[in-house]
């Protein structure tokens, strides 16, 4: 008889953090806006997204309105390169019920741009810049969405245990071992799984943005990961 694993609520620290894949409830997930999320993406190029939260008055789940971030864009004076970006906003629920004690934020939910000139990429991958927010954040878990699936990163151990935090440039440093490897985007995501394990952190993954069941199956690229 197959072990029914519990359903992740993201709303404190990852419970099967050691299984080859956990299930997450779809609705702290927004799941119904990921097509919509996705498809505004590759049509305009920014990022977009949004954030859940619960009231902890009566555990019912909050959601903002679907929030635009920024497109990729270059400076003309000093010809620097700004990548598309997310600004999860300081009271994403508004003013009065972000002041309340009783909401707290679980979930930030952005995409990421995938332009033609990438189409030969199966999935993007979080940012060196996702990573720093996430970590200096209060949030249970951050998604990223693009055209290629849904990446989930998760707190695995309490934010006080942490011993340290990620380097500034860790997903660009083991992006580029990958590629002089001749390895792909599921190569530098294993890789990353397994580097930010020590962390605290989890890395999962699911290529089916189409979900219509009460939970999402995600592949536990740390504990698959052998790198």
């Amino acid at each position: 008889m197959a072990i029914q694993r519990s359903v992740e609520l993201l709303n404190s620290e990852i419970m099967n953090k050691f299984s080859m894949s956990i299930q997450v409830a779809a609705d702290v997930l927004a799941t119904d806006t990921w097509a919509e999320l996705v498809n505004a993406t590759q049509t305009d190029y920014r990022e977009h997204g949004l954030v859940i939260g619960r009231n902890a008055g009566n555990n019912k789940l909050v959601r903002s309105k679907i929030l635009e971030g920024y497109g990729r864009e270059m400076l003309q004076e000093s010809e620097q390169v700004l990548e598309a970006a997310f600004p999860v906003p300081m009271f994403p629920f508004g003013i009065i019920k972000g002041m309340s004690p009783r909401i707290k934020e679980d979930v930030a939910l952005h995409t990421h741009p995938m332009p033609p000139e990438v189409d030969h990429v199966r999935t993007s991958i979080i940012s060196d810049k996702d990573l720093q927010v996430f970590t200096g954040s209060k949030y249970n878990a951050m998604v990223m969405l693009d055209r290629g699936g849904a990446h989930l990163l998760a707190r695995t151990r309490p934010t006080y245990s942490y011993a340290s935090a990620p380097e500034p440039n860790l997903v660009s440093s083991t992006m580029r071992e990958v590629i002089a490897e001749s390895g792909g985007s599921m190569d530098v995501m294993a890789r990353l799984a397994h580097r930010l394990g020590q962390y605290g952190l989890g890395y999962f993954y699911t290529p089916e943005l189409t979900q219509a069941s009460d939970s999402v199956e995600f592949q536990n690229l740390t504990a698959t990961s052998k790198l």
